[in-house]
């Protein structure tokens, strides 16, 4: 876990598990302990993410990240890691690159070493070299994911500011795969974005359960509806002793199909051991 994490400042429902959110700033000043898997002795360049080409995954204290690496299409499913912690807009198709391996925070470049999930089927898995049982988990909205379900994927452009003169940077949302702002114009749609944890045993027998909301827009009470725009502690204890975990994000925009529009990406760090 980071030494001092900032959570939440707005309230978030978690399904089967309790964690200690408020709209007050809550600065967590616990130690980090030799059970702690914090990414941090992974060394990156400022501002970059893993080259994660051909590698079927990393490991960090006890815990394996699994990633697959399609070299025919150069897409990559699983997890990754990076430092990056780009807030703003894409203005070119290259800025895709910086938003897409960053987490977004209210304050930046604070985070280190965090992993990365681009969520598809069961890519998205953390294993252990033994059993274990889990304290917590920090997970956070990818700034991908952020400026999706922020402004959707109609294209705009600012005009410059009358009194500076400068341009307003813009989001090109052809690249936000079709998703739509959520709550929609009036911002009345109920929208949501929801990840699950799913604790395994050694033979993937499903141990527990874990939900809690990345955002959700289907309170009528507007201060209610949120994005989530920081590190969030998640408590996992509920997973009983398991020997992976597994993460799935589902989400109210869907198309036609069923398939879900907003961007499956997350950002997860400080995932605690308990003691045995």
């Amino acid at each position: 876990m980071k030494r001092s994490i900032i959570r939440l400042a707005l309230s978030a429902v978690v399904l089967g598990s309790a964690i200690a959110c408020n709209k007050d700033k809550i600065t967590d000043n616990s130690p980090v302990t030799g059970t702690d898997i914090t990414l941090n002795e992974l060394t990156l360049d400022r501002f970059t993410h893993w080259n994660s080409e051909g590698k079927d995954g990393f490991t960090s204290g006890i815990a394996h990240f699994k990633h697959k690496y399609d070299a025919g299409t150069k897409k990559w499913s699983g997890f990754t890691y990076s430092n990056q912690n780009y807030r703003t807009y894409v203005q070119e198709k290259a800025d895709l690159d910086s938003i897409l391996y960053s987490v977004y925070t209210i304050r930046p470049n604070y985070s280190g070493t965090f992993a990365l999930a681009h969520v598809a089927g069961d890519d998205a898995e953390i294993s252990f070299e033994k059993p274990v049982q889990l304290e917590h988990i920090l997970v956070a909205n990818s700034t991908y994911a952020w400026n999706a379900m922020l402004k959707g994927d109609t294209s705009f452009t600012v005009k410059a500011n009358p009194v500076t003169g400068l341009q307003d940077t813009t989001w090109i949302y052809a690249y936000a795969n079709g998703a739509g702002k959520f709550g929609g114009k009036d911002g009345k749609r109920p929208d949501w974005f929801k990840l699950t944890i799913k604790g395994l045993n050694d033979k993937n027998i499903e141990q527990g359960m874990v939900e809690v909301y990345l955002a959700d827009f289907r309170s009528d009470i507007i201060p209610n509806k949120f994005i989530l725009d920081d590190w969030l502690n998640v408590k996992l204890d509920k997973l009983g002793t398991v020997s992976k975990i597994r993460f799935y994000l589902s989400s109210s925009d869907t198309d036609d199909n069923g398939v879900m529009k907003t961007p499956a990406y997350l950002c997860v760090d400080g995932l605690r051991v308990k003691n045995q």
